[in-house]
Protein backbone atom coordinates (compact mmCIF):
# COMPACT_ATOMS: atom_id res chain seq x y z
CA UNK A 1 0.00 0.00 0.00
CA UNK A 2 2.93 2.59 0.52
CA UNK A 3 4.45 1.73 -2.70
CA UNK A 4 1.01 2.71 -3.83
CA UNK A 5 0.54 5.73 -2.59
CA UNK A 6 4.61 7.14 -3.10
CA UNK A 7 3.77 5.58 -6.64
CA UNK A 8 0.43 8.04 -6.68
CA UNK A 9 2.13 10.89 -5.54
CA UNK A 10 5.11 10.85 -8.11
CA UNK A 11 2.15 10.66 -10.23
CA UNK A 12 -0.05 13.69 -9.38
CA UNK A 13 3.64 15.40 -8.82
CA UNK A 14 4.86 14.41 -12.72
CA UNK A 15 0.65 15.73 -13.91
CA UNK A 16 1.19 19.46 -11.73
CA UNK A 17 4.99 20.22 -12.18
CA UNK A 18 6.69 18.22 -15.01
CA UNK A 19 5.71 18.61 -18.77
CA UNK A 20 4.49 21.96 -17.98
CA UNK A 21 6.85 23.09 -20.69
CA UNK A 22 6.04 22.10 -24.24
CA UNK A 23 8.57 23.12 -27.71
CA UNK A 24 6.88 24.63 -30.64
CA UNK A 25 7.62 23.39 -33.90
CA UNK A 26 8.57 25.67 -36.86
CA UNK A 27 6.57 25.89 -40.23
CA UNK A 28 9.37 22.95 -41.97
CA UNK A 29 8.06 20.51 -39.03
CA UNK A 30 4.55 21.72 -39.91
CA UNK A 31 4.76 21.76 -43.39
CA UNK A 32 6.28 18.13 -43.20
CA UNK A 33 3.76 16.42 -40.58
CA UNK A 34 0.65 18.04 -42.39
CA UNK A 35 1.96 16.97 -45.97
CA UNK A 36 2.91 13.75 -45.02
CA UNK A 37 -0.48 13.32 -43.42
CA UNK A 38 -2.08 14.00 -47.05
CA UNK A 39 -3.11 17.79 -46.20
CA UNK A 40 -1.82 20.40 -48.83
CA UNK A 41 -0.18 23.57 -47.20
CA UNK A 42 -1.10 26.94 -48.17
CA UNK A 43 1.57 29.95 -47.28
CA UNK A 44 -1.63 32.75 -46.14
CA UNK A 45 0.70 35.18 -44.65
CA UNK A 46 -0.29 37.70 -47.00
CA UNK A 47 -3.55 37.74 -45.56
CA UNK A 48 -2.09 39.18 -42.54
CA UNK A 49 0.74 41.74 -43.97
CA UNK A 50 -0.48 44.49 -41.97
CA UNK A 51 0.37 43.01 -39.12
CA UNK A 52 4.45 42.87 -38.70
CA UNK A 53 4.56 40.57 -35.47
CA UNK A 54 2.89 37.73 -37.36
CA UNK A 55 5.51 36.17 -38.88
CA UNK A 56 4.10 33.23 -40.66
CA UNK A 57 0.43 32.12 -41.48
CA UNK A 58 0.19 28.69 -43.14
CA UNK A 59 -2.94 26.77 -44.04
CA UNK A 60 -3.43 22.65 -43.99
CA UNK A 61 -6.07 21.88 -45.86
CA UNK A 62 -7.60 18.13 -45.99
CA UNK A 63 -7.28 16.43 -49.11
CA UNK A 64 -11.14 16.46 -50.14
CA UNK A 65 -11.11 20.16 -49.04
CA UNK A 66 -13.39 20.07 -46.40
CA UNK A 67 -11.75 21.33 -43.31
CA UNK A 68 -8.38 23.28 -42.56
CA UNK A 69 -6.06 24.05 -39.53
CA UNK A 70 -4.20 26.71 -39.19
CA UNK A 71 -0.24 27.63 -38.29
CA UNK A 72 1.05 30.87 -37.02
CA UNK A 73 4.57 32.18 -36.15
CA UNK A 74 4.71 35.55 -34.43
CA UNK A 75 7.42 37.93 -33.50
CA UNK A 76 7.18 36.36 -29.70
CA UNK A 77 5.19 34.84 -27.15
CA UNK A 78 3.78 37.40 -26.11
CA UNK A 79 2.11 38.19 -29.23
CA UNK A 80 1.31 34.83 -29.55
CA UNK A 81 -0.57 34.98 -26.49
CA UNK A 82 -2.66 38.50 -27.59
CA UNK A 83 -3.56 36.45 -30.32
CA UNK A 84 -4.67 33.71 -28.37
CA UNK A 85 -6.44 35.77 -25.65
CA UNK A 86 -8.42 37.51 -28.76
CA UNK A 87 -9.27 34.22 -30.49
CA UNK A 88 -10.33 32.09 -27.57
CA UNK A 89 -13.50 34.17 -26.75
CA UNK A 90 -14.90 33.71 -30.32
CA UNK A 91 -14.67 30.14 -30.01
CA UNK A 92 -16.42 30.62 -26.83
CA UNK A 93 -19.34 32.69 -28.24
CA UNK A 94 -20.38 29.52 -30.33
CA UNK A 95 -21.26 27.54 -27.26
CA UNK A 96 -24.81 27.12 -26.64
CA UNK A 97 -25.90 23.90 -23.56
CA UNK A 98 -24.64 20.88 -23.83
CA UNK A 99 -20.85 21.84 -24.97
CA UNK A 100 -17.60 19.68 -23.98
CA UNK A 101 -14.83 21.93 -23.71
CA UNK A 102 -11.29 21.63 -22.73
CA UNK A 103 -9.00 24.61 -21.31
CA UNK A 104 -5.34 24.70 -20.49
CA UNK A 105 -3.16 27.18 -19.40
CA UNK A 106 0.22 26.51 -18.28
CA UNK A 107 3.97 28.11 -18.47
CA UNK A 108 4.68 28.65 -22.57
CA UNK A 109 1.34 26.50 -23.56
CA UNK A 110 -1.88 27.43 -23.62
CA UNK A 111 -5.45 25.35 -25.14
CA UNK A 112 -8.65 25.73 -25.59
CA UNK A 113 -11.10 23.47 -27.65
CA UNK A 114 -15.08 23.17 -27.62
CA UNK A 115 -17.61 20.67 -29.48
CA UNK A 116 -20.73 21.89 -29.95
CA UNK A 117 -23.53 20.20 -32.01
CA UNK A 118 -22.07 21.29 -35.23
CA UNK A 119 -18.51 22.21 -34.43
CA UNK A 120 -15.44 21.70 -33.22
CA UNK A 121 -12.70 24.35 -32.30
CA UNK A 122 -9.70 24.40 -31.30
CA UNK A 123 -6.93 27.11 -30.33
CA UNK A 124 -3.01 25.93 -29.09
CA UNK A 125 -0.67 28.63 -27.80
CA UNK A 126 2.64 27.25 -27.07
CA UNK A 127 5.84 29.82 -27.02
CA UNK A 128 5.24 32.29 -30.67
CA UNK A 129 3.26 29.71 -32.39
CA UNK A 130 -0.54 28.99 -33.07
CA UNK A 131 -2.29 26.04 -34.31
CA UNK A 132 -5.85 27.03 -34.90
CA UNK A 133 -9.16 25.32 -36.29
CA UNK A 134 -12.65 26.09 -36.52
CA UNK A 135 -14.51 23.00 -38.61
CA UNK A 136 -17.71 20.72 -39.06
CA UNK A 137 -17.95 18.71 -35.74
CA UNK A 138 -17.65 15.42 -38.85
CA UNK A 139 -14.28 16.00 -38.72
CA UNK A 140 -13.01 16.48 -35.23
CA UNK A 141 -11.64 13.20 -35.21
CA UNK A 142 -9.41 13.96 -38.35
CA UNK A 143 -8.56 17.56 -36.65
CA UNK A 144 -7.42 15.70 -33.30
CA UNK A 145 -5.08 13.57 -35.03
CA UNK A 146 -3.25 15.87 -36.67
CA UNK A 147 -3.24 18.78 -34.17
CA UNK A 148 -1.49 15.61 -31.85
CA UNK A 149 0.89 14.41 -34.39
CA UNK A 150 1.81 18.34 -34.65
CA UNK A 151 2.41 18.55 -30.90
CA UNK A 152 -0.37 20.90 -30.36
Amino acid sequence: MKKFSTLLIVLASMLLFGCSKKTAITYNKFKEISEKENYTVIDVKDQFGEYDYIKGAYLAVSSDANYQIEFYTFENGENAKAFYDINKPTLESVGAGNDVYTNVDKDNYNKYTITTEEKYNSITRIANTIVYSSNSKQYKDKVEKIIKKLGY
